[in-house]
């Protein structure tokens, strides 16, 4: 191999380190990470798990359940007994969504409330949410009366027990969303007393219509007579 220089170039010299370097060139250093707001889960997305039911349909979860061909009620249970499991982190959100449209899971909103610009802006938005409230509360007063309809007597509309459950669970929706449980005890004490007030006057008018011969209505002729395990809502 011909090491020889071309003509024109003098001998080749070796580098020499450069006594003004500049800027060095490197890896970036790293962003200083953003805190989250406190109910922000974008971040669980990429950590979610691969959906494990088969056809990743409501129907699906539903069959894997075992409970597709069950009452409403056990229907309910069961699916709000597996949204609390690890595993239900990867339901897609189209099985969700008819879920919610089945009445299967509630229909709530976000859980993160939007930035507001002004007073008024806030307030707009607390009377949006108040008005999604008294929807909700005029379907759970549906529900209300036709509890009433499916008890033997008037004894058995207060149900302290049921009561008593009901409102433990709110608290349990409280702790879940973040929100002060003795709060939400103290509204939902005056909710039940407002609507156990209510069933006890369509049990009344039921009983009313009862004795003039009309009992085409669920719960005519009989149902659970022990006051303790009625249900009311």
């Amino acid at each position: 191999m011909d090491r020889t220089r071309p003509p024109g170039r003098g001998p080749r010299r070796r580098p020499t380190a450069n006594p003004n370097p500049g800027p060095q060139l490197g890896p970036a250093p790293p962003k200083p990470k953003t805190p989250r707001a406190p109910n922000d889960f974008r971040h669980m997305e990429k950590d979610r798990p691969a959906w494990h039911i088969q056809p990743p349909t409501a129907e699906g979860l539903l069959a894997a359940l075992g409970v597709i061909e069950a009452p409403f009620a056990e229907r309910y249970r069961a699916v709000r007994q597996y949204v609390r499991t690890p595993p239900a982190r990867a339901m897609p959100g189209a099985v969700r969504s008819e879920l919610r449209r089945r009445n299967l899971l509630p229909r709530r909103g976000s859980g993160r409330a939007m930035a507001c610009d002004s007073l008024d802006d806030a307030r707009a938005n607390v009377d949006r949410v108040d008005e999604e409230i008294v929807e909700l509360l005029a379907e759970r007063a549906a529900y209300v009366r036709q509890a009433a309809r499916f008890k033997p007597a008037a004894a058995a509309v207060a149900a302290p027990r049921r009561a008593e459950q009901v409102i433990a669970q709110a608290r349990g929706f409280a702790q879940d969303q973040g929100l002060d449980p003795d709060l939400v005890e103290g509204v939902y004490r005056e909710l039940v007393a407002g609507f156990v007030a209510l069933e006890h006057r369509e049990h009344a008018s039921f009983a009313y219509d009862s004795e003039r011969g009309n009992t085409d209505a669920p719960g005519a002729d009989g149902g659970d007579s022990d006051p303790g395990n009625a249900a009311p809502a």
